[in-house]
C-alpha cells in the first residue's frame, strides 16, 4: 500500500528534507538556496509586449528567449520582478538571452498566450526562435528562488543549444529531456501527455533531484486540470517531502493544489494528507534559511490557513492569518516605493478582511490609489474591501475608477465586482445589466484571452439573478486568540 509505506517513512523524510534540499540546490547551482550576490542589483533589458521583436532579436543573436508572463494584479509577479529579477547573480545571463516581458492582460498579447499557455501567474518560459515561431525549451510555474531562476535559465540554454547544434532536442531519455517533452506537450495543449512525461522524469531522476519540486508542481497541476483529482491527491500524499526540496515556494503551490484535490478522498485520508502537507510547509516557512521571499511566506501562511479551515481548526487558522498580516505589514513598512507597497495590496486586503479588520486596511489602499493613479489594481482592491464591509456606494466609486483603467480579462473581473455590488445593494435590474455586460465582454475576447469556462460561469450568474440562493454554510469565523504576540500558541 503506497499510503502505508509513505506513513512509515514520514518522520525520517521530514527530518532530512531541509538538509537534502539545501545540498541538492548547492549541487545544481553552486550556491545556497537563499544566497544573494553581494554585487549591485541588475537591470534586465526587457523587451516589453513585443513577441515579433523578441523573435527577430533572438534569431539575429542566436539566443534563447526568456519569457515572463505576468500581470499587474499578480502580487507574485511583482515580487519576482522586485526581489528575484534584480539579483546581481543574474548578471552573467543578461547578454546570453533575449528578455521578453508579456503583460498577459493586454489585448495585443492574446496571440502569445495561444503559443505559450498560462493559467498560473507568473509562468516563465525559455523558447528558441524557429521559422514557425517559437519552440519551448523550459517552463516554470509561479514563484522561483534566485537559484531556481538561474537553474531554469541553465536548462533553457542547454535545450536551446541542442537545437542550434541540429540535435533537435535534449536526450529524450534523460530526466531533463523528459521534462522538456512535457513542457512542449503543455504548449501543444496535450495535458495527458505532459503529465506522463513529468511522471517519467521524476521516476528516472534521483530522489534528491533539485528540479523535482518544480517538476512535481507541473505534474500535479496537469493531473488536476485533467480531472484526475484522486491522482492529484495521491501525488500530494506520496511526494510532499520531495516537493519540499530546495526550501522554496514550489512546495506552497504543490500543497495548495493537493489541498484542492483532497476533497476527492474519504475524510480520514483527506485529514492525513492535509496533516502531512501542513507539517512539511511549516518546516519550510519556519526555516531560517528558507528560499522564500516575504510574498512567498505570505502565500504559504494563507495555504496553511486554508488547510486548517478544512480541518476545522479555526484557532490555528486565525493564528496563521495573524502571522501573515504581521509579516505583510512589516514588508510594507520596509518597502521603498509605491510599486513595492502595491505588491502586497491583495494579500493584505484578503487577510485583513478574514480577520474582521477590513476597516484598518482602507487608509493604506487609499494611499496606493493616490500614489499610482494609472494602475487599475489599487482601486479594484479598495472597491473589493468596501464591498466586503457593505459600503456599496464607496465600492462602486472605486470599482468604476478601476474599470476605466483596466483592460483584457481583468476588466471582466472588475465588471463582475460591479455586478456583485449591485447584488449587495439589492438592485436586481442593475445586477442583471451588469451580468449581461460581463457575459458580452467575455464573449468579445479573442485568442488566448477567450475562455469558455469564464463564459459558462457568466451565463450561469446571469441566469441566477433574482433567484433565492441555496443556503450554504457561512465561512468559519476566526476563533479568538488572546496571545497575539505569540499567534502560533493556542489559547482557550
Amino acid at each position: 500500500m503506497r499510503f502505508a509505506r509513505a506513513e512509515l517513512c514520514i518522520a525520517a523524510c521530514l527530518t532530512v528534507v531541509a538538509c537534502k534540499g539545501r545540498n541538492a540546490e548547492k549541487q545544481a547551482t553552486g550556491t545556497d538556496a537563499r544566497s544573494v550576490s553581494s554585487g549591485r542589483p541588475v537591470t534586465i533589458p526587457w523587451i516589453s509586449d513585443d513577441w515579433d521583436a523578441a523573435l527577430a532579436s533572438a534569431k539575429k543573436g542566436k539566443k534563447p528567449i526568456f519569457v515572463d508572463l505576468w500581470a499587474p494584479w499578480c502580487h507574485t509577479c511583482l515580487s519576482m520582478k522586485q526581489v528575484v529579477m534584480t539579483d546581481a547573480s543574474l548578471a552573467p545571463y543578461l547578454d546570453r538571452f533575449v528578455w521578453l516581458e508579456v503583460d498577459t492582460d493586454k489585448p495585443k498579447n492574446a496571440p502569445v498566450l495561444d503559443k505559450l499557455p498560462v493559467d498560473i501567474w507568473p509562468t516563465f518560459y525559455v523558447v528558441s526562435a524557429t521559422d514557425s515561431g517559437g519552440a519551448v525549451d523550459a517552463r516554470h510555474l509561479e514563484a522561483a528562488s534566485v537559484a531556481q531562476l538561474r537553474d531554469l535559465l541553465d536548462q533553457g540554454e542547454q535545450a536551446h543549444q541542442a537545437r542550434m547544434d541540429k540535435e533537435g532536442t535534449l536526450d529524450p531519455t534523460s530526466p531533463q529531456g523528459m521534462v522538456q517533452s512535457g513542457d512542449e506537450a503543455v504548449a501543444a495543449d496535450n495535458l495527458p501527455a505532459a503529465e506522463t512525461w513529468y511522471g517519467r522524469a521524476l521516476a528516472a531522476a534521483p530522489a534528491d533531484w533539485p528540479r523535482a519540486p518544480a517538476t512535481l508542481v507541473k505534474q500535479i497541476n496537469a493531473r488536476r486540470k485533467n480531472g484526475d483529482l484522486v491522482g492529484c491527491a495521491d501525488l500530494g500524499m506520496t511526494q510532499f517531502q520531495r516537493a519540499a526540496l530546495g526550501m522554496s515556494a514550489q512546495l506552497t503551490l504543490f500543497a495548495q493544489t493537493a489541498n484542492q484535490c483532497a476533497d476527492s478522498l474519504d475524510e480520514p485520508r483527506a485529514r492525513l494528507l492535509r496533516g502531512r502537507l501542513g507539517e512539511a510547509l511549516r518546516k519550510v516557512v519556519d526555516a531560517s534559511d528558507s528560499a522564500m521571499s516575504a510574498d512567498d511566506q505570505s502565500d504559504a501562511l494563507r495555504v496553511l490557513r486554508e488547510m486548517a479551515i478544512a480541518l476545522k481548526d479555526n484557532a490555528s487558522a486565525r493564528a496563521y492569518a495573524i502571522r501573515q498580516r504581521d509579516l505583510l505589514d512589516r514588508a510594507v513598512a520596509q518597502a521603498k516605493t509605491a510599486k513595492e507597497r502595491m505588491t502586497h495590496n491583495w494579500p493584505r486586503a484578503e487577510v485583513y478582511v478574514y480577520l474582521g479588520e477590513g476597516e484598518k486596511i482602507l487608509a493604506d489602499l487609499e494611499r496606493s490609489v493616490a500614489e499610482l493613479p494609472k494602475e487599475y489594481d489599487p482601486p479594484a482592491r479598495l472597491a473589493w474591501v468596501h464591498e466586503q464591509l457593505g459600503h456599496h456606494d464607496k465600492a462602486m466609486e472605486f470599482a468604476q475608477k478601476a474599470l476605466a483603467l483596466a483592460y483584457g480579462p481583468r476588466k471582466g473581473t472588475i465588471l463582475k465586482l460591479i455586478a456583485d455590488i449591485y447584488m449587495g445593494k439589492g438592485d436586481l435590474e442593475g445586477e442583471r445589466k451588469a451580468r449581461e455586460a460581463v457575459l458580452d465582454y467575455y464573449e468579445s475576447l479573442t485568442g488566448g484571452h477567450y475562455d469558455e469556462q469564464r463564459i459558462a460561469d457568466a451565463e450561469k450568474a446571469l441566469a441566477d439573478v433574482g433567484k433565492t440562493p441555496t443556503p450554504s454554510p457561512a465561512p468559519p469565523k476566526p476563533a479568538p486568540i488572546k496571545n497575539e504576540k505569540n499567534p502560533g500558541k493556542k489559547t482557550n
